[in-house]
């Protein structure tokens, strides 16, 4: 009968360490399985902050483009507003300097009229 039992429990223990077994691969199936997740995880996290920070750039970079567009839209708006100002400037100058010279001709047809007013008077009073 003490065979018996001792059978029995040599069995139950050989049957709890092949269960215990098992449980043991089975966690070991179960980390490794966690293992698999968590660097698909972290490969995907990867991808995706790398996919990120890509579109974050070729944002930042459409916003540079429209800036640097933007600025040299402003500086040719600029440049065309001082041309004109300077042609402008240009343009009265070019009317006083013609104005001026319509004058100087002006006085100098008065003058040679007055001149020959002048001679004609005398060789009248002559």
């Amino acid at each position: 009968e003490v065979r018996g039992r001792r059978a029995e429990a040599a069995a139950a223990a050989a049957a709890a360490s092949d269960e215990r077994r098992g449980w043991e691969a089975e966690r070991r199936q179960s980390d490794a399985a966690a293992g698999e997740a968590r660097s698909e995880a972290r490969r995907a996290f990867g991808e995706a902050t790398v996919a990120a920070a890509r579109e974050a750039d070729a944002e930042a970079a459409e916003r540079a483009l429209r800036g640097a567009l933007v600025a040299r839209c402003n500086a040719q708006l600029a440049a065309a507003a001082r041309a004109t100002q300077a042609a402008e400037a240009a343009a009265a100058e070019a009317r006083e300097v013609a104005l001026a010279a319509a004058a100087d001709s002006a006085a100098a047809e008065a003058r040679a009229a007055a001149a020959e007013a002048s001679a004609s008077r005398d060789r009248a009073a002559s």
